[in-house]
C-alpha cells in the first residue's frame, strides 16, 4: 500500500471508516471485508456505522481508482460510494454484490463530474466536523447534528451555507425521489392520450390505450406560459430562501426539476396534513419530445381558446407525472358505472388575526371567496357572483353542505365538476366558463339519472352524506387554519427571511399597527421561517381540489377496500374513495402577490360590495 493510501486510511479512521488495498481490489468500511480478488474492479463495502445505512458494491476501477491516490481523493472516494445510488436502493443493497445498473451509472458519472469542482473542504462524510463560528447563533439542516460542542456530517455530500442555515446537501443527477416507471413514451403513444383538463401550470390527460401499466391513470404534462420571459417549469429550482424555508426536508431541497418538487411536497408535506390515504404522489413516466409535440397538437382543439392563448406544453420536459385517475376505480366492474366530483372547496374560514388592520376588519365578517368574487365580476373576469359560500360546505351541517351544492349547479365556474365514468359531464373548465345555461344542467341530470339511476335531489344526498361522513374536509379546513397569522402578519416575516427592509413598514403610519408590526420583525429566523412555512402551506390547501368518486356497491358484496355509504332515498349503498389533487407547492416569492391580491380584494369589496352581518359556522 503506498504513503498517500495509508494516510488516507488514517484520515478515515478518524471518521470511523477503514480503507484498504489489496491485490487488485480495495476497500472502505467500518470493518475488513471477506478477501476478494479482482483483476478488473475495486471492491467497496460500508457496513451499517452510527448514522450511515450500509451497502456493498462491484465499481469500475477506472470510475473511482484516481480518488483512492490522496487523504483528500480517499474522502472523495467514499463520498461517492453514498452518492451514486439512493437510500432506498442502499436499503436493499446490505452484504451483497451488485453491479452497476444503467441509471446508478448516469447518478456515479454525474457525481464524479460535480466533485472535480467542489472544493475539499465543502465536501463531507459521515462524522467530519463542519466548521462553523457558534457565535453566529446557526440552524443546523439536513445532514447535520450536535455532538460535543461541534457541528458534525451524518451523511456523505457536500456543506451548502443559506443565511445562518447549515446543511449537508447530496448530489443527486436528478430527482432523488425514486419513483420512477421505466421506459419512455414515444410519439406512436401521443394517439392514445386525450385531453382531460388543466391549471395554470399543468395539463391533464386521460389514458385510452390498452397498456395494463397505463389504465386508469392521467398524465400530469407541464406547460410553458407563451409569454417568453417566463422561466421554463422544467428548470425551476428552490432559491437559495426556499432551501432555508424547506431545509429540514431532504427530499424537497434536493429536487432539481418542478415535477420531482411536486411529488416530493405532496408526499412529504402534504400527506402529513391531508392524510397518506388522500394523498396521490404518483410516479414519474420519461416523455420523449415527439410524444409531446403530437400531444400538443392532438389537444389542441380540446383545449379552452383562452388557455391555448396563454400556455403551451413544455416540449423541453423529458418527465411527467403519471397518477391514478381519480374520476374511476380501478377495476371497475363491467357494465358498472362511477360518478366523480371536482370540488375546489377554497378558504373554508373566516380570519381572526390580530395582524388584520382596523381598514381590513371586513375580512373577518366576510369569506375571502365573496370578496373575491365581486372584484372579478367588477373586472369582468365573471358574469355573475357565485351564490356558492364556503362555510356552507365545511360547516359539518347536513342541510348547510347541501345548500353548497345546490349553488354549484348554477355557477359551477372552476369549482365543480362532475364526470360520469371518467368523462366530464358537467361544470366548466375554470376562466370564463363561469356560469353554465339551464339546458346543460339538465342533460347533466338526465346523463346521471341514466348512468346511476339517480335523479338531482338523491345525488346531492349522496355526496353531502359523503362529504358529512368522511370527514375529508376536516382535514382540509385544520391544514387551511395553519394560516394562523393571515397574510397582513405573513408579509413581515417573509422580509424577515429574505434579510430586505419591510416595504409593508415602510409608509405605515398607524402606531399601534406599527407597534405590532416591530414585534413580528423582532422574531428569531427560526419562528419566522416556521409562520411563513405554514402560511404556504395553507395556501396550498386554499387552492387545492377534492375528488369524490362513488359508484353502486355490487349486490351481495360486503368485502371491499373502499368506505361506503347508505342512501336512504335509492336504499342502495355506494362505496367512495376521497382523494386531494393539484398540491403544488408554493413560491416563496409569491407572498408579496398574495399581500397585494389580498389588498386589491378587499379595497374593491369595500368600494363596490354590500356590508353583511357576520356569517354562520366556523
Amino acid at each position: 500500500m503506498d504513503e498517500d493510501a495509508e494516510a488516507g486510511g488514517r484520515a478515515m479512521r478518524r471518521s470511523g471508516l477503514e480503507f484498504g488495498w489489496g491485490p487488485g481490489s480495495g476497500w472502505v468500511g467500518t470493518q475488513r471485508p471477506r478477501a476478494r480478488d479482482s483483476d478488473d474492479g475495486v471492491q467497496a463495502q460500508l457496513k451499517p456505522g452510527r448514522v450511515l445505512l450500509g451497502f456493498t458494491a462491484c465499481l469500475p476501477f477506472s470510475a473511482v481508482g484516481t480518488f483512492a491516490a490522496s487523504p483528500d481523493r480517499v474522502r472523495r472516494f467514499v463520498l461517492i460510494l453514498n452518492l451514486w445510488c439512493s437510500h432506498e436502493e442502499r436499503q436493499g443493497m446490505k452484504d451483497r454484490h451488485l453491479a452497476l445498473n444503467q441509471t446508478q451509472r448516469v447518478r456515479l458519472e454525474a457525481a464524479l463530474q460535480e466533485l472535480q469542482s467542489v472544493a475539499p473542504a465543502a465536501a463531507v462524510t459521515v462524522a467530519d466536523t463542519i466548521p462553523v463560528n457558534q457565535e453566529d447563533n446557526i440552524l443546523k439542516g439536513h445532514g447535520t447534528s450536535d455532538q460535543d460542542g461541534e457541528v458534525v456530517a451524518t451523511l456523505c455530500g457536500v456543506v451548502e451555507r443559506v443565511n445562518k442555515l447549515v446543511y449537508v446537501r447530496t448530489l443527486r443527477a436528478s430527482c432523488r425521489f425514486s419513483m420512477e416507471m421505466n421506459g419512455v413514451l414515444q410519439a406512436a403513444d401521443a394517439k392514445y392520450w386525450v385531453y382531460k383538463g388543466e391549471g395554470a401550470a399543468n395539463l391533464i390527460l386521460s389514458y385510452t390505450g390498452s397498456s395494463p401499466t397505463m389504465l386508469g391513470k392521467v398524465l400530469r404534462v407541464k406547460k410553458l406560459l407563451n409569454d417568453k420571459s417566463q422561466l421554463p417549469p422544467s428548470c425551476m429550482v428552490f432559491s437559495s430562501h426556499e432551501q432555508l424555508l424547506w431545509g429540514h426536508i431532504p427530499e424537497l431541497v434536493e429536487s432539481v426539476k418542478q415535477d420531482c418538487l411536486a411529488q416530493a411536497y405532496a408526499v412529504h408535506v402534504m400527506s402529513q396534513h391531508l392524510g397518506a390515504n388522500h394523498v396521490d404522489g404518483g410516479v414519474h413516466v420519461r416523455v420523449s419530445r415527439d410524444f409531446l409535440e403530437l400531444v400538443e397538437k392532438n389537444v389542441l382543439s380540446s383545449r379552452p381558446p383562452w388557455r391555448v392563448n396563454a400556455s403551451s406544453i413544455d416540449i423541453t420536459a423529458d418527465a411527467a407525472l403519471l397518477i391514478a385517475d381519480h374520476s374511476l376505480f380501478s377495476g371497475t366492474p363491467k357494465g358498472s358505472s362511477c360518478i366523480a366530483v371536482e370540488i375546489k372547496a377554497k378558504c373554508g374560514f373566516v380570519p381572526s388575526s390580530e395582524y388584520i388592520s382596523k381598514d381590513n376588519s371586513i375580512k373577518k365578517q366576510v369569506t375571502r371567496y365573496k370578496m373575491h368574487q365581486h372584484l372579478k365580476f367588477h373586472q369582468g373576469e365573471i358574469s355573475k357572483t357565485s351564490e356558492y359560500n364556503p362555510l356552507d360546505l365545511f360547516s359539518e351541517s347536513k342541510e348547510r353542505i347541501s345548500m353548497a351544492i345546490k349553488s354549484f349547479f348554477s355557477t359551477p365556474q372552476n369549482n365543480f365538476r362532475i364526470f360520469v365514468n371518467g368523462s366530464l359531464a358537467f361544470g366548466g373548465m375554470g376562466g370564463g366558463a363561469d356560469s353554465v345555461h339551464p339546458a346543460d344542467t339538465d342533460k347533466c341530470i338526465k346523463d346521471l339519472s341514466k348512468v346511476s339511476g339517480l335523479e338531482l335531489p338523491d345525488f346531492t344526498e349522496l355526496l353531502s352524506e359523503t362529504i358529512f361522513k368522511s370527514g375529508v374536509l376536516g382535514k382540509l379546513l385544520t391544514t387551511q387554519k395553519l394560516d394562523d397569522h393571515d397574510i397582513e402578519g405573513a408579509i413581515h416575516l417573509y422580509y424577515n427571511i429574505i434579510s430586505q427592509p419591510c416595504l409593508v413598514c415602510k409608509n405605515l403610519t398607524d402606531v399601534e399597527l406599527l407597534r405590532k408590526y416591530t414585534l413580528l420583525h423582532s422574531l428569531p429566523l427560526d419562528k419566522s421561517l416556521k409562520i411563513v412555512r405554514n402560511f404556504l402551506i395553507s395556501a396550498t390547501a386554499k387552492d387545492c381540489s377534492l375528488m369524490i368518486s362513488f359508484r353502486p356497491r355490487e349486490n351481495g358484496s360486503t368485502d371491499s377496500e373502499y368506505d361506503s355509504v347508505f342512501l336512504e332515498s335509492a336504499k342502495r349503498t355506494y362505496e367512495y374513495k376521497t382523494y386531494f389533487v393539484d398540491l403544488d407547492v408554493k413560491p416563496l416569492d409569491k407572498m408579496v402577490h398574495y399581500f397585494k391580491l389580498d389588498q386589491r380584494i378587499v379595497n374593491s369589496y369595500t368600494r363596490y360590495g354590500e356590508v353583511l352581518p357576520p356569517p354562520k359556522g366556523k
